[in-house]
């Protein structure tokens, strides 16, 4: 696929599913659902200690599923990573960081160059420096209002959000034998149930994703009364609202 090719595919499809510290045949179960459902844009991360692990994966990916499967390479940060994943078939190349150096390599390859940046002067660093697109990372600290602050000013760069929804199957597994659950396990919870929310509206308009995730979809969205009780009880990782319960806020007035 040509590179303008792939950026129109990621401007159309707007989802990259990352796959961290997941190989062999469980990946390739992963993939081949993510198709089913619609989703063609996967990225692996090279993780520090073993990133030959992912190389490998990508190639592998590559093998099964050819061009129905774009693959990215995330986590690179060096130009010895860079080789690896270039050399393993990876279609984007995707960092934590905004590094000049291997955006323009990235870019004499010919890859799409997806660096991450927080700030508006990061942002234009990236774009400077010829990056494809620039991913806002980690975007929950922000949340929806500190992206469209950045796009306001720089309505020309093409961004994308990167981090803060985390797999929820365990928490959910916990809570239904009635665990405890920490208030970051509550929010992480509220962040998926939101992004659901979020995409559930955007097909409705768009019909972006197959139909087969409608019905994912109508599972989360009666919880909506869920995310509004967590996100007013929780206001961070480690600080709990008055709100969170009549006693909590008794027992505050009184200190």
């Amino acid at each position: 696929m040509k590179k303008e090719d792939l950026i129109q595919k990621i401007e159309d499809e707007k989802i990259i599913v990352i796959a961290r510290g997941i190989y062999g045949e469980d990946c390739l179960r992963l993939a081949e659902a993510l198709l089913s459902g619609g989703i063609s844009l996967m990225e692996l991360a090279f993780e520090a200690d073993a990133p030959e692990n992912a190389a490998d994966m990508l190639r592998k990916l590559s093998e099964s599923f050819g061009a129905s499967l774009t693959l990215g390479a995330g986590t690179i940060t060096d130009k010895q990573l860079f080789t690896l994943a270039e050399q393993a078939g990876a279609d984007m190349i995707i960092s934590p960081e905004v590094n000049e150096e291997l955006i323009r390599e990235t870019g004499k390859a010919g890859l799409v160059s997806i660096p991450g940046a927080l700030t508006p002067g990061e942002v234009i660093k990236a774009q400077r420096a010829g990056a494809d697109f620039v991913k806002i990372f980690p975007a929950f600290l922000g949340g929806p209002a500190y992206f469209k602050a950045i796009k306001e000013p720089l309505k020309n760069a093409r961004l994308l959000a990167f981090g803060g929804i985390r797999a929820v199957s365990g928490i959910c597994e916990r809570a239904e034998k009635g665990a405890m659950l920490t208030p970051r396990e509550l929010l992480d919870a509220a962040r998926v149930l939101h992004a659901a929310r979020a995409l559930a509206d955007y097909n409705k308009i768009n019909r972006t994703f197959a139909t087969s995730l409608d019905e994912l979809f109508e599972r989360l969205l009666p919880n909506r009364t869920l995310e509004e009780k967590i996100t007013r009880s929780i206001i961070s990782e480690d600080l709990i609202a008055d709100e969170a319960s009549r006693e909590l806020a008794e027992v505050r007035r009184k200190i």
